[in-house]
């Protein structure tokens, strides 16, 4: 389980498995090749149904509106935090000599 919190101060927590998804990639490869409708599909994988009704809840105007600049730069943040959790640390890396 990952868990985070965006600069906007809505906390997430992302099972192992979401992130282990081809459908995951997929959508993504969507997202980048410019389908923004692929967004909503990637952020349902990415986060589970009732998980993304409480960010849109936690984004949503008091006119009732989630408004989709926002929503994607949340779904940004937490794909650019996740990645940075991901990557080795140079600290965590192993000294290796060649003879």
């Amino acid at each position: 389980m990952i868990q985070g919190k965006l600069r906007n101060g809505f906390e997430y927590e992302i099972p192992d498995e979401s992130l282990n998804s081809m459908e995951l990639l997929d959508a993504l490869a969507d997202v980048d090749a410019g389908d923004a409708t692929a967004m909503s599909r990637a952020s349902l994988l990415l986060l589970g149904k009732e998980q993304r009704a409480k960010l849109y809840d936690h984004i949503r105007t008091e006119k009732g509106n989630v408004p989709i600049e926002v929503f994607t730069e949340c779904i940004t943040e937490i794909m650019e935090q996740e990645e940075k959790n991901s990557l080795p640390s140079p600290a965590s890396s192993t000294d290796t000599k060649m003879p």
